[in-house]
């Protein structure tokens, strides 16, 4: 299962690692057969992708959560 990070700024959407978001999606898109499900999962409270200690990428959008927040729930693992 592919996962992107794309991050809402006042300039518009921004990859982390500045690639443009079109070109991260496609290549994300590219490794799914026909017909797979995409699910788009956004979140913004008390989040801040430019704090390191609150940024939902290290949390709930990481596929293995660190381990300084044990009551954090993986939502890609939780979807599978």
């Amino acid at each position: 299962m592919p996962l992107i990070r794309l991050n809402a700024t006042p300039d518009g959407l921004r990859a982390p690692g500045g690639e443009p978001p079109g070109t991260v999606l496609a290549r994300a898109l590219d490794t799914l057969p026909p017909g797979a499900p995409v699910i788009v999962m956004i979140h913004g409270y008390k989040f801040s992708p430019r704090l390191r200690r609150h940024t939902p990428h290290r949390h709930i959008l990481a596929l293995r959560p660190g381990a300084d927040c044990p009551r954090i729930v993986s939502w890609p693992r939780h979807l599978g």
